[in-house]
């Protein structure tokens, strides 16, 4: 896939000004950095603002679709609106260039299509591709054990007062020990029959609270005492060995996810998924050409048939997952996270240096970013991770 002048970009969209408005921001993004051919493809009746950009195929789409529809039949389709004998680096309206060596993507091409690899595996993606109930119920969940949590954790309110004297407290008690001082602080803790000192705080060991002997105010509650009164008038259980809460020892409260879109796929195309766990591929960036038509035309008629089905959310990367499994391509090498790097608002271990490296996982991993993929919260300027990305480059 060597040479630019047939290396091409293609952006989709079509509906609401909110998404062409993102898009504006994308090309700004893309054009400053690639000096390849950008094309955007849209269906010019179904926009609610004009989009600025002089390369433009407009395609007519099913009336009968919305635009959410719309956009997806574009996409799945893409093959079937471009001209042959050309590579093509398909990309979401919220993934942004972030650096020139975004044109050497299209020497990691290989057949017969390449995907990057999502930041979820796919029994958690299933509760927001099925129309199950799972999501919900683990919503409702989620929002009892918090009610629970305020009502029972008392450390909740302390803290307003006492986080100072808490996080002193928290770091005598986590403070990595000689062997020698955890044998003496054990033996003590056992001879004290009912307050244990530890420097400037007293531990009341009946009642499981910490207490500043200067005024007798309760600074910390230990947990066992609050896991026990959530357990003792709750169905919730804390599994210790797991640090996390079920519901009915069943529900597991820290993600949602369920096998339905793995039985979805067998159910309405026949096709064995045989991992639920297997992380499926990102449809933010992928890049194709004629090659690619078959696969594409397989996931393109899958789509459309979801449509149809009250089972399905309308969402492509279901179909894609079918797809990718029904061509044996569960072991296709991934593209590098250089090319889609998922920016995660939720990820707390997601850290930035200078102006492109990226980190996901606390600088266990690093990677110089040519493609961010900012799926959520784009836009936000509470967000430390958006407002360095958006001094890149000046804005009106």
């Amino acid at each position: 896939m060597d040479g630019l002048t047939n290396n091409i970009f293609v952006f989709i969209v079509c509906g609401t000004s909110e998404h062409i408005d993102t898009l504006h921001y994308s090309l700004k993004y893309l054009t400053h950095f690639s000096k390849n051919r950008i094309v955007v493809l849209t269906d010019s009746s179904r926009n609610e603002i004009a989009i600025n950009h002089t390369d433009i195929i407009d395609i007519q789409t099913p009336p009968a679709y919305d635009h959410h529809q719309a956009s997806i039949y574009l996409k799945t389709g893409v093959y079937k609106f471009l001209p042959k004998g050309n590579n093509y680096c398909y990309l979401d309206t919220d993934v942004l260039a972030l650096d020139p060596e975004v044109d050497l993507i299209f020497n990691d091409f290989l057949p017969p299509i390449r995907f990057a690899k999502d930041h979820s595996p796919m029994d958690v993606f299933s509760p927001h591709a099925i129309n199950c109930s799972c999501l919900a119920i683990f919503n409702q969940r989620s929002d009892e054990l918090q009610t629970l949590i305020k009502k029972y954790d008392p450390n909740l309110e302390i803290r307003k007062r006492y986080s100072k004297e808490q996080d002193k407290l928290l770091h005598l008690l986590n403070t990595e020990k000689s062997f020698l001082n955890k044998t003496l602080q054990s033996i003590r803790y056992k001879l004290s029959p009912s307050i244990f000192k530890l420097d400037n705080y007293y531990l009341d060991k009946q009642k499981g609270v910490w207490f500043l002997p200067a005024n007798n105010e309760a600074i910390l509650y230990n947990f066992q005492v609050i896991k026990k009164d959530i357990e003792d008038n709750s169905e919730f259980i804390w599994k210790e060995e797991e640090k996390r809460w079920y519901w009915q020892g069943k529900l597991k409260l820290d993600i949602p996810k369920c096998s339905h879109l793995q039985e979805q796929i067998e159910t309405s195309f026949k096709i064995s998924v045989r991992n639920s766990h297997w992380n499926h591929w990102n449809g933010g960036v992928f890049l194709f050409n004629d090659e690619s038509h078959q696969f594409l035309e397989s996931w393109h008629q899958k789509t459309l048939a979801i449509f149809e089905l009250d089972e399905w959310k309308t969402r492509d990367q279901g179909t894609l997952i079918a797809t990718v499994w029904e061509w044996g391509l569960e072991n296709h090498p991934y593209l590098d996270k250089q090319w889609n790097f998922i920016a995660n608002y939720y990820n707390e271990q997601l850290h930035l240096k200078g102006i492109n490296t990226f980190s996901d996982d606390n600088w266990e991993t690093e990677h110089n970013v040519a493609l961010i993929h900012v799926f959520h919260h784009f836009g936000d300027p509470t967000w430390p991770i958006w407002n360095q990305v958006n001094k890149i480059l000046p804005h009106d």
